[in-house]
């Protein structure tokens, strides 16, 4: 901001003399070294999506020791929303006070910007800045400049023959920075372009010295009004100001806004897909005008929502600040997790192709979600050809349409004998077994009697059941060209519209909805997003029947050459960025994962659980046969067909460097439960005879489990003679822990769950750096770390908050909140992970994985908090601090090793945890006692 303070004259008619005049930075670069100012100390604020700066006379003393400034960030992310959230929009609102009595001040705020997107494309030249157009929209008074890129994004693409093929993409990439004025005294000047890596000394002087900047000469511009092309070797920006005066005692409000209009998430292969926003916003890449309009009208509504929100959890007195702070704040990673939210899983490419096609031959629309990818997997599946000219019937959109038909949205009509009206068929799914249908064409269609989940079309072509199917849609909507579906920006999606989300595991491990992770981190999405959770699994149903046997790969652990895919494995991912995903899954390649067994359990408990709180039936039917498939692919590793299955002697399952032999305590319970999971869909879909198959299975394998695993106090790693077999894993729950949440019978008696839960807080918990850390993975009897493989050793993040849910549901309220309490003072205090939540550390704090998806299970404490039947009043004490010098269950320190009962003694009094510069309190208050700003930023 620039600073200049004049004294009140005596009389309105006399001017007063300028008084003082200062500049400061609130933010500071490195590169623009000719800016010079003081620098400005704040105080940051985080509940996650929203985020406010508070600056006090006193910190602002260098600047004006009278001035007091508010900077809240706002981003329209807030729970059950599937249009606003989509928008790549921020909105800064700076609140500023004259706190001076006698003297009025003029405060300039200045808001620049880089051309680009920090990596160094943005010095390759051909880069231009342009006025922003607001005559269309209802800010006609905003100014702003828009900055866009010459967007090339180079890919490469290799056949199954080994042949190499390379192109490059010039995608639209513009951003937009705008402010509008907040009275009809105030200036708004901006600057078109500048050099950002040089000093850019002469737009610093003009805006010290007059708090404007000047525009563009007409040497810098070209002849339509835009920037001169920015040259190779070199960066460029834009600037927008806002000056007001500000009377004595005034407060005045100015606002700034950031949008970014990038259509195409576009990957390493070529494919590209236009992103969630475009429904609403267009899918040209002119969107940034918009955009801007928008967050000008609406962001004072999209606060509202946010605070309606979180406004449950906030004002629950019973939930401990630390643990409402963290459950907001964990959630940043659903935006900075490389997330991708796509209108369509159609590739542009193929989208304007089928649009053509569909124009020029049938005189309709083409389907939003015309999805050739699943069309081409269902026919490999079948042995049949993509082409969908060489096919009688071919998969379009989840729905069966025949290729001649021009009723691209409404599925073929099917007749009984003797059936006169027939019915629509939106997926084989309506089709009933031992039933031979007739179609309008005389083709027969019935249901495969060898292969479940499959149907035969006139005794010739076999088509894959496709779970992803979607039984109405509104195709009323005009559709842009790449045959995105367009939405009104006035109106809400419906629940097929919600389009389909990918995040990826970690920002080191690059892969997309990573399963056996997901797994935790649903919970965040399944109760603030259920339909982009219900969207994740039916891509994961989708990917669980793609079938490639002679797609070979060679494993990273023992260089055995697998599979990449079998049909009925659930996949571990959906692919990576540099490849492209949907279509090629499973990127991992350390095992063979076709042979893991948590992925299926996993699969079969989180449908019941996003059925159970979404009680969407249809959801439940479309994915029941792949469930059914899931499941009996999985019992095929019962070698000894006692009901329980083995794990294979290497690390087949999500902690994936531990070893683990025969039946185990971590995948034994997850399949239990799934057992029982997957009976209770039966029961509801009215399939008895699948019911009493799935219950009797579960049965015989809780026998095993309780006979080969239970020691009298916990549950072993596993059945195995290695020195780890009776690790007291933190994990070991997982399974219980999931069917308690669901509604469904416990794996193991309640008291066993209870005293392994005690045991794990007992040992892993506070055995280990006296509670302050999180759970450890793995613990000996003695209390001593296990070193059997590096993650057992270590402190998983999400995998504690999911250990804390469990202790929750078995009445541990009290430990539960210890164990958790423990790891957020690690994350936001003793090691600064704050919003780059790593997945684990090591014994000395040192992080693997930054910023990592599973922390989100934190959901699943809300989860059991808002379940248990138990006294929450204990839960109000415990504030995010360092521990109290004496007394107290929080933090306490545990015997030497080789202790065998491992009883904590009384903790340490000199246990302190260092300063931060991060508030995270959740809701400090103003002066006036109102709520302070609220808000969030995203990068683009």
């Amino acid at each position: 901001p620039k600073v200049e303070r004049e004294k009140v004259p005596p009389s309105p008619s006399v001017d007063a003399p300028l008084r003082t005049s200062s500049s400061g930075w609130l933010g500071r670069s490195a590169a623009l070294s000719g800016w010079e100012c003081a620098d400005i100390a704040g105080t940051y604020h985080a509940l996650y999506p929203r985020a406010w700066t508070e600056y006090t006379p006193e910190q602002l003393a260098p600047l004006d020791p009278d001035l007091e400034v508010w900077c809240r960030q706002i981003s329209p992310v807030f729970a059950h929303n599937y249009k606003e959230t989509s928008y790549p929009a921020a909105v800064f609102v700076w609140d500023i006070e004259n706190k001076c009595a006698t003297s009025e001040v003029d405060v300039s705020v200045m808001f620049s910007f880089q051309n680009g997107t920090g990596t160094k494309s943005d010095y390759s030249g051909g880069h231009y800045n342009t006025l922003l157009d607001m005559s269309a929209g209802t800010n006609k008074r905003a100014r702003g400049v828009q900055l866009t890129q010459n967007h090339i994004r180079p890919w490469t693409r290799e056949s199954k023959e080994g042949a190499v093929t390379r192109g490059e993409n010039a995608d639209p990439l513009s951003f937009a920075i705008a402010t509008t004025p907040c009275d009809d005294k105030a200036s708004v000047s901006y600057r078109l372009s500048f050099e950002t890596d040089s000093p850019a000394e002469s737009l610093w002087r003009l805006f010290a010295a007059t708090g404007e900047l000047s525009g563009m000469t007409a040497a810098e511009r070209n002849a339509k009004g835009a920037s001169n092309l920015s040259r190779k070797g070199s960066a460029i920006g834009a600037a927008v100001a806002q000056k007001v005066r500000l009377g004595p005692l005034e407060k005045k409000q100015l606002v700034f806004t950031l949008v970014w209009d990038a259509p195409i998430a576009r990957f390493g292969e070529g494919s590209g897909y236009h992103r969630r926003y475009t429904a609403f916003m267009g899918s040209s890449g002119d969107a940034c005008a918009r955009l801007t309009d928008t967050a000008l009208s609406k962001w004072k509504h999209w606060e509202e929502e946010i605070e309606a929100w979180q406004r449950p959890v906030i004002e629950d007195n019973s939930l401990p600040d630390w643990y409402q702070s963290a459950l907001f704040n964990e959630l940043y990673y659903l935006a900075h997790g490389g997330s991708v939210w796509t209108n369509t899983t159609t590739p542009v490419d193929e989208a304007d192709a089928l649009a053509s096609t569909s124009d020029s031959s049938h005189g309709s629309n083409a389907s939003s979600d015309a999805d050739k990818r699943r069309s081409g997997i269902s026919g490999a599946l079948a042995g049949g050809t993509e082409d969908s000219k060489h096919r009688a019937l071919m998969v379009l959109n989840d729905y069966l349409i025949f290729s001649d038909s021009d009723r691209l949205r409404e599925g073929p009509k099917v007749f009984l004998e003797g059936d006169p009206e027939g019915m629509r068929v939106y997926s084989l799914g309506d089709l009933q077994h031992d039933q031979v249908y007739h179609t309008e064409r005389g083709l027969t269609l019935q249901r495969s009697k060898e292969h479940a989940g499959t149907a035969v079309l006139d005794g010739k072509v076999e088509l894959v059941f496709d779970p992803k199917a979607p039984r109405q849609q509104n195709c009323s909507k005009a559709k842009p060209a790449g045959g995105a579906e367009t939405v009104a920006a006035d109106e809400e999606p419906s629940a097929e519209q919600v389009g389909h989300f990918m995040y990826l595991e970690s920002l080191e491990y690059l892969m997309y909805n990573t399963y056996d992770v997901h797994f935790y981190a649903s919970w965040a999405l399944v109760q603030n997003w259920p339909l982009l959770e219900l969207s994740i699994q039916r891509d994961i149903a989708h990917a669980t029947l793609v079938h490639l046997p002679s797609d070979l790969r060679q494993t990273l652990h023992n260089g055995e050459v697998c599979p990449s895919k079998l049909r009925g494995a659930v996949p571990h991912d959906l692919g990576v960025p540099g490849q492209d995903p949907w279509r090629k899954v499973n990127a991992y390649c350390i095992h063979d994962l076709n042979h893991w067994k948590d992925l299926n359990s996993k699969f079969a408990l989180q449908i019941y659980r996003d059925y159970m709180v979404t009680k969407d039936k249809l959801f439940l039917n479309d994915m029941w046969e792949v469930v059914w498939e899931a499941m009996h692919y999985l019992s095929r590793f019962d070698l000894d067909r006692d009901g329980m299955i083995e794990n294979a002697g290497f690390p087949d399952q999500t902690y994936d460097t531990w070893e683990v032999i025969g039946p185990s305590a971590y995948c034994g319970g997850l399949w239990i439960a799934a057992l029982s999971a997957t009976a209770k869909m039966a029961s509801i879909l009215e399939l008895p005879s699948e019911e009493k198959f799935f219950l009797d299975l579960r049965e015989r394998a809780c026998s095993v489990y309780e006979d080969k695993l239970w020691n009298g106090a916990y549950y072993n790693y596993d059945e195995s003679t290695s020195p780890h077999s009776r690790s007291i894993m933190s994990d070991q729950m997982a399974g219980q822990w999931y069917a308690i949440a669901c509604h469904l019978p416990p794996v193991v008696p309640r008291p066993h769950a209870r005293s392994a839960l005690r045991k794990v807080y007992q040992y892993n918990v506070m055995g280990f750096k006296n509670g302050t850390r999180g759970a450890m993975n793995g613990m000996s009897p003695h209390c001593t770390i296990d070193h059997t493989s590096m993650q057992s050793c270590e402190v998983w993040t999400g995998t504690t908050f999911g250990v804390a849910a469990a202790m929750i549901q078995e009445g541990l309220v009290e430990e539960g909140l210890n164990t958790a309490h423990g790891l957020v003072s690690s994350i936001y205090h003793d090691l600064g992970y704050w919003f780059q939540t790593p997945e684990a550390w090591d014994e000395e704090g040192n992080y693997r994985a930054i910023s990592y998806m599973r922390p989100l299970s934190i959901w699943a404490m809300q989860w059991a908090l808002t379940e248990v039947n138990a006294d929450r009043t204990q839960c109000t004490s415990h504030a995010l601090e360092p521990p109290a010098a004496e007394g107290g269950p929080i933090f306490e320190r545990a015997v030497e090793p080789g202790s065998e009962n491992c009883t904590p003694p009384p903790r340490e009094s000199e246990l302190t945890a260092p300063e931060t510069d991060v508030d995270v309190s959740p809701s400090p208050l103003t002066d006036n006692g109102s709520q302070p700003p609220e808000s969030q930023t995203e990068s683009p």
